[in-house]
C-alpha cells in the first residue's frame, strides 16, 4: 500500500513537471470556489429578504445550484484542457516528428485533464455546501432559521476573504490585502440585493 502510494506521488509529481497542472487546477479553484460561495451567497441574501423560513427549502435550491455548477464546470474544464492539450500534444509530435499515444507526455497530459476538471467541478460544490450547511442543521433542529441565515452569511464571507487571502499568499503579496479585495465583491453583492429589495424589484414576503 505504501508503495502504491510512493508511486502514485511520484507519477503526480512527473506529470506536473511536464504539464504544470497544478497553476491550471490552482486558478480553477480560487475562480470556480468564489463563483459558488457568491452565487450561494446571492441565494441566502434574497431568501432572507423574502421572508424565506423554509431552512429545507433553501438547502435544497442551493444544492441543486451548486450541482449544476460543478456539472457545468466538469464539461467545459474537460472538454477546453482536452482541446488545448490535444493541440499541444500535436504540435509536439510535429516537432519530435513521431506519435506519441502512449507516452509518458501522453499520460501527463490526460492526467492534467482529469485533475483540472475535477477542481474545476469540485470547488464550487465544496464551497457551495458549506454555506448551505446551516440550513441542512436547521431542519435537524440544531440551528433556528435565523441563527442558520446569520451563520450562512459569516460563512461566505469567511469563505471570500480566505480565497482573497490564499491569492494573496501565491501572489507573495499582501494576503489580508486580497482578502479584503474578495470580500468586497460579497459586500458589493449584498448592497445589491439589498437595494433590489427596497426598489420593489425584489418582493418580500415578511
Amino acid at each position: 500500500m505504501t508503495s502504491r502510494i510512493s508511486n502514485f506521488i511520484g507519477s503526480f509529481r512527473r506529470y506536473e513537471r511536464i504539464t504544470g497542472m497544478s497553476e491550471i487546477a490552482r486558478r480553477y479553484f480560487v475562480m470556480n470556489a468564489f463563483d459558488g460561495a457568491l452565487t450561494m451567497f446571492g441565494l441566502v441574501t434574497g431568501s432572507y429578504l423574502a421572508g424565506v423560513r423554509a431552512p429545507m427549502l433553501i438547502f435544497s435550491v442551493g444544492i441543486s445550484t451548486v450541482l449544476a455548477i460543478g456539472i457545468s464546470g466538469l464539461w467545459g474544464a474537460f472538454l477546453t484542457e482536452t482541446a488545448e492539450r490535444n493541440r499541444a500534444l500535436k504540435s509536439l509530435e510535429k516537432k519530435m516528428l513521431r506519435k506519441l499515444t502512449g507516452s509518458y507526455q501522453s499520460e501527463a497530459s490526460n492526467a492534467a485533464i482529469y485533475v483540472t476538471a475535477a477542481v474545476d467541478a469540485l470547488s464550487p460544490m465544496l464551497a457551495g455546501f458549506v454555506i448551505l450547511l446551516p440550513f441542512l442543521l436547521a431542519e435537524k433542529g440544531m440551528f433556528d432559521i435565523s441563527e442558520a441565515y446569520t451563520l450562512a452569511l459569516g460563512l461566505s464571507f469567511a469563505i471570500f476573504f480566505g480565497l482573497g487571502a490564499f491569492l494573496g499568499k501565491t501572489s507573495k503579496d499582501s494576503w489580508w490585502l486580497y482578502g479584503l479585495k474578495m470580500l468586497m465583491a460579497g459586500l458589493l453583492a449584498a448592497v445589491l440585493t439589498f437595494a433590489l429589495s427596497y426598489s420593489g424589484i425584489v418582493a418580500s414576503t415578511a
